[in-house]
């Protein structure tokens, strides 16, 4: 069944109670809320608990309305004076799209950095799901002092916001609200973090999984609510006849195939995803499990285990079984056993619902998390070029993976790359693994094609003296050759940097000295 909320009687509720905003108006400078966006939907209290989940309906008429009465993102920023929170729009390049979000900016003096909170809806909702109509995390962060982020999650293959699924084209819109968000306020960098519940907790976790550069904003924790953490498996369960309301077509499928292209499985599916699960909902040994890059960023899991869509209770599950067995992760599971959430209706499911997770204690868990250094050692699958923690990836081929296991040892100074998987070139910045580029280290590498790899290291002040690839030394040849090549090296002075082709699919050591 379907498991939000998504055919209220909300909408017209609100269209009543906002005064009509002129196509002149919309383009004027913000107006400041009072202390919420409460005041801009006509209620001053907050709504208080209901009988059953009330969140906005993502229908045509409503998007339209949000549309209506967000105003422009100023390119320069927004003047800010006390408590204050603003429902935005804007252009994303990337798509030619528009994105629609909650944005709350502090009080205080904005000089100082501060840590900003991503929030992101479930499913069949907008953003104000999270920003206004059921949790507290805006007077939670704002107690804090911190910025707060809601985004629309605008899907511009289906043309609204309430089915985004992780999609790639819907995260290149979180990316411009981070950008936009970064380019104006002083963003603690280091504290960044996603909040997700359903849907919306799988794309945090996608989010955080997909985006490992502190300069773009890498979420430095995440904490998932029941989250859809396997896309592939959401299809599974939510065939066109899974609903609870005699007539109703489930449009679940047909919204995913019009979002990825093709029905599961395929590289679509599997890049928004965090795990890979067969039709048992098993987890696929050597699957494509995006999760592998969350080694620097602290997960907690919750759930009710009386929560009626029972295959999001076994994701959750599931997904911390995967994190948790390694010693690079870092996964709590919280499981609430009481009935805590209002009561269920056919659109609404049971125990499905923001109310499981505490605004402040999460607040609390995480004001306690930094963006750690890039981790030492771990896996990475890179779904297009990129910067991974401390390495920029290119790839081969586009619309297929890069895989490779990582180890940066600094005793002995030694380099390991195995499993190498469409990786075209691979720039490592060997001090933000605390090894020194100066001082010589080991290359050890292998290949699961032979498609070969192109080996940079950065900030290197001068050419090794010597160069062996097993027990052979290895000269020097600059430039590089093009295309398929021998192994060879090159220093380039100008860049200063160590340059190392590697096209053999088997293992190989260099020794640069």
């Amino acid at each position: 069944m379907l498991h939000l909320l998504r055919y209220g009687l909300l909408g017209p509720f609100l269209l009543a109670a906002v005064p009509a905003v002129s196509a002149a108006q919309v383009d004027r400078a913000p107006a400041r809320t009072s202390t919420s966006l409460r005041t801009l939907l006509g209620q001053t209290a907050a709504p208080g608990r209901r009988a059953a989940p009330v969140q906005l309906r993502s229908s045509a008429a409503s998007v339209a309305w949000v549309q209506r009465i967000a105003v422009n993102a100023p390119a320069g920023g927004l003047v800010n004076s006390g408590f204050t929170s603003w429902l935005l729009r804007l252009t994303v390049p990337a798509t030619g799209a528009e994105e629609v979000f909650t944005l709350h900016v502090p009080g205080t003096p904005l000089g100082v950095p501060r840590p900003l909170l991503v929030g992101f809806h479930g499913f069949g909702v907008s953003h104000l799901d999270f920003s206004y109509f059921n949790t507290d995390f805006i007077q939670v962060a704002a107690s804090r002092d911190w910025l707060v982020l809601a985004p629309a999650q605008f899907n511009p293959a289906t043309g609204t916001w309430d089915n985004s699924w992780a999609s790639a084209a819907s995260q290149l819109h979180v990316e411009a609200l981070l950008d936009y968000v970064m380019s104006h306020w002083s963003v603690d960098l280091d504290r960044i973090y996603g909040v997700g519940f359903s849907m919306g907790g799988g794309n945090a976790l996608s989010y955080a999984a997909r985006h490992r550069d502190r300069d773009l904003g890498a979420f430095a924790a995440v904490i998932n609510h029941t989250g859809s953490v396997c896309i592939s498996d959401v299809y599974a369960n939510n065939p066109p006849s899974a609903t609870c309301n005699p007539g109703d077509l489930n449009p679940v499928q047909a919204e995913m195939r019009d979002t990825f292209g093709t029905p599961p499985p395929s590289f679509a599916y599997q890049r928004s995803s965090l795990i890979d699960l067969d039709a048992n909902g098993q987890l696929i040994a050597g699957g494509r499990h995006m999760a592998v890059n969350l080694a620097d960023v602290p997960v907690r899991t919750h759930y009710s285990n009386l929560d009626a869509i029972g295959y999001l209770r076994e994701q959750s599950i599931s997904f911390h079984g995967f994190l948790q067995p390694r010693p690079e992760m870092s996964s709590s599971l919280i499981v609430e056993t009481l009935s805590v959430c209002p009561s269920g209706s056919c659109y609404a499911p049971s125990e499905h619902c923001w109310d499981i997770l505490d605004p402040t204690a999460a607040c609390d868990w995480l004001s306690l998390q930094t963006l750690e250094a890039a981790p030492p050692r771990g896996e990475l699958l890179a779904d297009r070029d990129a910067r991974w923690g401390g390495l920029d990836v290119e790839l081969h081929e586009q619309g297929s993976f890069g895989a490779a296991a990582y180890d940066f040892s600094s005793f002995p100074p030694t380099v390991q790359l195995l499993g190498r998987e469409n990786l075209r070139r691979v720039t490592a910045d060997l001090e933000a693994y605390g090894l020194d580029p100066d001082a010589g280290f080991d290359l050890v590498t292998s290949g699961a094609d032979s498609l070969g790899t192109e080996f940079v290291f950065s900030d290197v002040s001068a050419p090794p003296l010597q160069v062996t690839r097993g027990t052979v030394a290895v000269a020097q040849v600059c430039p590089l050759p093009v295309g398929t090549k021998p192994p060879a090296w090159c220093y380039d002075a100008a860049t200063r940097e160590l340059r190392i082709w590697e096209g053999g699919a088997g293992s190989v050591s260099w020794r640069i000295r």
